[in-house]
């Protein structure tokens, strides 16, 4: 009976380590991010490819112009030894320091990457080797400042940061520990919902007091002072919907902010800009209520799809790689993003 009980005991104590373990491979980007940053944004390749494949983008994707963008991909993973459509996600987490040189941060992309066959971008990278808690970890070479860390914890991300931020992400995927923050969870609801995103909180602590201002900083500085959150969202398809929230510390300074901003706004769409531009720009609605302003744009597909024919109109030819001198050297060529 004995036997039997510390048999089982063994058993669950195995499954118990095995799940950790999945649970750890398991850990998302934003898991993995710093839990105290103040600063998190994220790009989700995923959720665009599935809106960009049920819009009407594609329409527009002639066999001429679907053969050059393969010739840009294909140029582009040439030059990089990787594929960019291999892409899943990305989340940056900072925290800022004082200085311009004092920063933290960690960059988490999500996408499959052999640490033992290195794209040629990384692989050319003057680093040195060396493995934290088992993950293979490179540390490049820099001459002045901190050096940059690369990890590669499992084959499904990779970390890029400042040594401390990639070894203390490294120690939550090998526990299995993911971060957790009020911050961290609106940002997972935005990355579920957006496709590019950003959040900023505790302004006054991160902005640099050191730094000359330009000119105008002073009253951009003074009205950044009574935001206490700043939340950046856009998706891309189909159709365009941009919004920035602006959260106050009372309703008076949102009703102030909401002001300054519609005047700002009035301000930009006196200059010169060609009236396609300005009528796009007339979809920007400005609002406050209680203690957040927002700034949002919306574009419509039908929109949308009538700038990028105007574009395409206008577009120089596709991106071709041609030599840069009479070494082997090469560059890629693009078309100018308008």
């Amino acid at each position: 009976m004995l036997a039997t009980m510390s048999f089982k005991a063994m058993v669950l104590i195995a499954v118990l380590a095995a799940g950790s373990l999945a649970s750890a491979d398991e850990l998302t980007p934003l898991q993995l991010a710093m839990p105290d940053a103040p600063i998190v944004m994220g790009i989700n390749f995923d959720r665009i490819r599935v809106a960009y494949a049920g819009s009407r983008y594609r329409e527009l994707l002639t066999p001429e112009y679907q053969a050059q963008y393969d010739q840009r991909l294909k140029a582009a993973k040439d030059i990089l030894g990787y594929d960019l459509s291999q892409l899943h996600e990305l989340v940056i987490s900072v925290r800022p320091g004082p200085g311009s040189t004092s920063a933290q941060g960690v960059a988490i992309l999500r996408a499959p990457f052999d640490p033992d066959h290195l794209p040629a971008m990384l692989s050319l990278l003057p680093t040195q080797k060396s493995s934290f808690e088992g993950v293979p970890l490179l540390l490049t070479k820099a001459d002045k400042g901190a050096p940059l860390a690369i990890a590669f914890p499992g084959r499904t991300m990779v970390l890029f940061g400042d040594p401390v931020s990639v070894r203390a992400a490294i120690s939550r995927w090998k526990s299995g520990s993911a971060s957790h923050s009020p911050l961290l969870a609106k940002a997972e609801e935005m990355n579920r919902t957006t496709h590019v995103w950003c959040l900023a909180r505790d302004l006054q602590s991160v902005m640099p007091h050191d730094a000359a201002g330009a000119k105008g900083a002073d009253a951009m500085q003074a009205a950044l002072q009574s935001v206490e959150q700043i939340t950046v969202a856009m998706t891309l398809a189909p159709g365009f919907q941009a919004s920035v929230d602006l959260l106050t510390h009372s309703a008076k300074d949102a009703a102030g902010l909401q002001g300054a901003a519609s005047i700002g706004m009035a301000l930009a769409m006196s200059q010169p800009a060609p009236q396609k531009t300005k009528d796009l720009l007339k979809g920007i609605a400005i609002t406050s209520q209680d203690r957040t302003v927002r700034v949002s744009l919306t574009i419509s597909e039908e929109k949308v799809i009538e700038a990028l024919k105007e574009q395409m109109k206008q577009a120089v030819p596709a991106g071709v790689v041609v030599p840069k001198d009479s070494s082997d050297t090469q560059v890629l060529v693009l078309p100018s993003p308008r």
